[in-house]
């Protein structure tokens, strides 16, 4: 429900296991920190950040193939300081619930190789990152695209029955 995991090192969510962030208090990933999702990893509600106290950055979460992240309602992910993270999707990314769920600064990538499921809200894509995995919405879900270079790669599946939106 908040507070920070720093330094360099690894969290790992096994398979099979399942986790959660959530409430409205800021979260922070810092110094090279990895969070890495194997299992099932629900977020909802506030702000995870990457280096939120100017710790250190490059810090990243990795959603691993067979994993599944879902994200509910709002829930952003940002950056304070000047260091390019990432979150990197090769498993299952879903977003569910109304409200906006942000990759919000231009640092925080976001990068599939997997597979990306709007079911309701919006996803919004503001730092950049690559899709050559599968990317779709349904009607009640919205991708938006921001300032930054999103690239889908030739083997990349994108079907989207919501909007697709532009902000950049």
């Amino acid at each position: 429900t908040g507070g920070s995991m720093r330094d360099a090192g690894k969290t790992l969510i096994a398979p099979g296991a399942t986790a959660t962030i959530s409430g409205g208090n800021n979260k922070d990933l810092s110094t090279s920190r990895v969070l890495e999702n194997a299992g099932t990893l629900t977020a909802s509600g506030g702000t995870v950040f990457f280096n939120l106290n100017n710790f250190g950055g490059g810090a990243v979460i990795n959603n691993l193939a067979g994993a599944t992240f879902e994200v509910q309602g709002e829930t952003d992910f940002s950056h304070n300081f000047a260091t390019v993270s990432a979150f990197n999707n090769a498993g299952l990314f879903r977003k569910t619930g109304g409200g906006t769920t942000s990759f919000s600064n231009s640092l925080v990538a976001f990068n599939n190789s997997g597979t990306v499921e709007i079911v309701s809200g919006r996803l919004f894509i503001d730092g950049g990152g690559t899709n050559v995995g599968t990317l779709t919405s349904e009607p009640t879900g919205t991708f938006e695209l921001g300032g930054n270079t999103f690239t889908s790669g030739p083997t990349a599946t994108v079907t989207l029955q919501g909007p697709l939106a532009s902000s950049g």
